[in-house]
């Protein structure tokens, strides 16, 4: 069976548009893990600005930006404790 330049793109068309929506979905479980992450980083802030970098480089914004707030969440915690602990 013989396919038409027609169906060949319409199949191209369909399988990109399913790929795009997986790195979609891909971009929000990231985000998803990265705050997670973050939040068990308080107190190692080399390694979460390593990690911030990573993504940001590459083009993981989104991710970066929830592990960074997570991060700043659960090290502002940490500053509260040792500051009343003093």
């Amino acid at each position: 069976m013989k396919i038409t330049k027609r169906q060949l793109r319409r199949v191209i068309r369909e399988e990109k548009r399913k790929l795009q929506e997986m790195d979609v979905a891909s971009d929000a479980q990231l985000a998803k893990k990265a705050e997670a992450l973050g939040a068990y980083l308080g107190g190692f802030p080399n390694l979460a600005l390593d990690l911030y970098a990573v993504l940001e480089k590459h083009g993981r914004t989104e991710s970066a930006d929830a592990l960074k707030k997570a991060y700043e969440m659960a090290q502002s915690e940490l500053d509260m404790i040792y500051s009343v602990m003093d």
